[in-house]
């Protein structure tokens, strides 16, 4: 059997997440994520420097939140015009075929 592509792979995972967290209510969900969260938050944390505390230390964790999700947020714009460009260039060599 041939190992799945990185579409099924992603199709797969998104079915099980989905399918787990119907089973659970809102404080179960929030449980089953806790450890990614934390996790997250502390590789966040080490990024900044150990002088910096107190309320400017929250502050600086907000804006690396920020800069992290604004990173995803390009990513997935770059994403979506590679697909955009690669079904604009299939259509045009499928209608060059016809």
């Amino acid at each position: 059997m041939p190992s799945p592509s990185p579409v099924e792979r992603s199709l797969v995972g998104r079915i099980a997440a989905n399918t787990r967290h119907a089973r659970l209510d809102a404080d179960g969900r929030r449980d089953a994520t806790a450890a990614a969260r934390q996790a997250n938050e502390a590789k966040l944390d080490a990024q900044i420097p150990d002088h910096i505390q107190g309320p400017e230390r929250e502050a600086a964790l907000q804006r690396l939140r920020s800069a992290k999700m604004a990173r995803l947020a390009l990513a997935s714009a770059k994403a979506r015009r590679r697909n955009r460009e690669a079904n604009a260039a299939l259509a045009v060599a499928e209608a060059e075929a016809v």
